[in-house]
């Protein structure tokens, strides 16, 4: 049972944001309300070239009568699009401990891996009103402030981080790669799992050349919708393996996809001509080609394994996104 209602909750988060902002000395810090969570941060920690992703103070509320105690935590994205979590990560952990953060779990599940350090805050009740809101928001600030402590190391890697390279040469195409997990029978499946990434494609020498930005939903968590429209409208084209079945259920999540922009990888290679395989499902692609396969049926693995798949070439020639791409007039699903 929800303690309070969806609206209510993101209200008393925003208003805990405003509350914190204040007694920081923080007022131009961004506050942003993610599902159960806010995140607490100032401009200068958004990871560069990532759609939504930043190191952030942060405080968890459960909402469930029977669900986990509300929480500070330090946010940190994956060492994937941040790669100085670890180094950040060690030179901070000692310091927050002693402080009262503790990086052990005892709950039957795994801890979010983007919140390493935490500190549960025990809810304070009176007879008069329920929650003990004034004693709440005091031992919140007290757990952000002793947060704030790392501000300046978190200021120094991100000052230490290497610039951006010079603009690229030659015109690039921005191709969307894309897979998604559901559960449920046919004509009532949920997507669990969103996986899309946005990749810079250089039609000239014929090559994946980087990520450009990434979007993630993960299992148990809230499709962000203006997050995942964004980087599908910037693409030209949106790839998936057999990608009937992703078409489908973003078209029930996020009606108004457009049609023309979908390229199926399953379908619109000739992989049986070219590899000489019996199926052209990505785990027996990916061992044809010597590539390693994940196998761990999450679409975040799935998209890193078929860019890696669409990037190699066919005996030395052509890439397998570039002889995609040469068909697409015939292969648009």
């Amino acid at each position: 049972m929800k303690i309070l209602s969806d609206p209510a909750l993101e209200l008393a988060l925003r208003r805990l944001g405003d509350f914190l902002r204040l007694e920081l000395q923080r007022p131009e810090w961004e506050a942003p309300v993610v599902e159960s969570t806010l995140y607490l941060f100032p401009r200068s920690w958004r990871v560069k070239e990532i759609a939504d992703e930043y190191v952030a103070l942060s405080f968890y509320w459960s909402n469930e009568s029977n669900g986990e105690s509300p929480c500070v935590q330090l946010y940190l994205p994956s060492e994937e699009h941040f790669p100085q979590r670890n180094q950040l990560l060690n030179k901070i952990r000692p310091q927050l401990k002693r402080a009262g953060f503790t990086d052990h779990y005892e709950g039957e599940e795994d801890p979010e891996f983007s919140c390493p350090l935490w500190k549960y805050i025990r809810l304070e009740f009176n007879e008069q009103d329920g929650f003990d809101r004034p004693a709440i928001h005091s031992a919140i600030l007290r757990a952000f402030q002793e947060l704030m402590a790392v501000e300046k190391s978190i200021e120094e890697v991100f000052q230490s981080m290497p610039a951006l390279p010079p603009p690229y040469e030659h015109e690039l195409r921005t191709i969307a790669v894309l897979d998604t997990e559901w559960k449920g029978s046919e004509q009532a499946r949920k997507m669990t799992e969103l996986t899309i990434v946005n990749v810079a494609y250089d039609p000239v020498i014929d090559e994946i050349v980087g990520i450009i930005e990434r979007y993630d939903m993960l299992r148990g968590k809230k499709l962000n919708e203006a997050a995942a429209r964004t980087l599908l409208k910037r693409a030209e084209r949106i790839v998936a393996h057999n990608s009937s079945g992703d078409q489908s259920l973003l078209d029930r999540e996020l009606p108004g996809t457009e049609k023309s922009k979908w390229l199926c990888s399953f379908r619109g290679i000739a992989w049986k001509q070219l590899l000489g395989v019996k199926s052209e499902s990505q785990e027996t692609l990916m061992g044809k080609t010597g590539l390693r396969y994940e196998q761990d049926h999450h679409a975040r693995a799935d998209v890193h394994d078929l860019i890696q798949l669409l990037a190699q070439r066919y005996d030395g020639g052509r890439t397998y996104l570039g002889r995609l791409l040469d068909g697409e007039g015939q292969k648009i699903l």
